[in-house]
């Protein structure tokens, strides 16, 4: 019942238009709305917190190329982004010799990318010490902030 009063509402409606000429004025409208959606999502973009706090300064840098396929050689082939993960950690902890470790939220859609079964078989990082004894893994490509 509610479509039937809808469609005739929404016949009145292009009646009217056709009658008083406002066609022209609803299209501006509506520029003017996905004008501002497009500001909006700009201004999302552009605020982004780095990762590292700024008041920590960066005592050894290294960049790793990881292969991530040695996590799930031996076991079924689900859980293997879950896998990968861990041997992310075990990894950077085994060559910084440090067990407090950071992942960014980077590396990690990069590994969850395609899934949890299909994860890349080797990841390329940068891995940063920081003052404050916390290993932080960055992606390889971005630009230390």
């Amino acid at each position: 019942m509610s479509e039937e009063v809808k469609s005739v509402e929404k016949e009145e409606v292009i009646e009217e238009l056709k009658e008083g000429g406002e066609e022209a004025e609803e299209p501006k409208v509506e520029e003017v709305k996905s004008e501002e959606l497009e500001e909006e999502k700009l201004e999302t973009v552009e605020v982004e917190a780095p990762f590292i706090p700024e008041d920590v300064e960066i005592r050894e840098e290294r960049i790793y190329i990881i292969p991530l396929w040695r996590s799930w050689i031996s076991g079924r082939g689900y859980r293997r982004a879950k896998k990968a993960i861990r041997y992310l950690r075990r990894f950077v902890a085994r060559h910084m010799r440090n067990d407090d470790i950071k992942i960014s939220p980077k590396v990690n859609e990069l590994v969850w990318r395609r899934g949890i079964r299909n994860p890349p078989r080797k990841i390329k990082v940068k891995v940063v010490l920081g003052s404050d004894q916390i290993v932080y893994v960055l992606p390889a490509d971005e630009d230390a902030e």
